[in-house]
């Protein structure tokens, strides 16, 4: 399943030279409605697990993060919830 509506947010820490050296809070926010697949009653069932009218939203706090550079201005990004 693909989903391109969302939102995201976080607090970025840029240090010397423009390098990205701390993520002090991460979260992201999407609907669940917003999940889909090449199939509609894939798509129903997934709902229907999910309890979209009960949680119509999945959402991610970060409680804990570790930026990593990766070369060049890439990063990886881990996180605990």
């Amino acid at each position: 399943m693909v989903s391109e509506k969302g939102s995201c947010s976080g607090k970025f820490t840029i240090g010397a030279n423009n390098v990205l050296t701390a993520v002090s809070t991460l979260n992201f926010t999407r609907n669940v409605e917003s999940l889909k697949s090449e199939h509609n009653a894939m798509d129903k069932n997934t709902y229907k697990a999910m309890k979209m009218d009960k949680y119509p939203n999945i959402t991610f706090t970060a409680s804990s993060v570790t930026v990593k550079q990766a070369g060049g201005a890439n990063y990886t990004v881990l996180t605990e919830n």
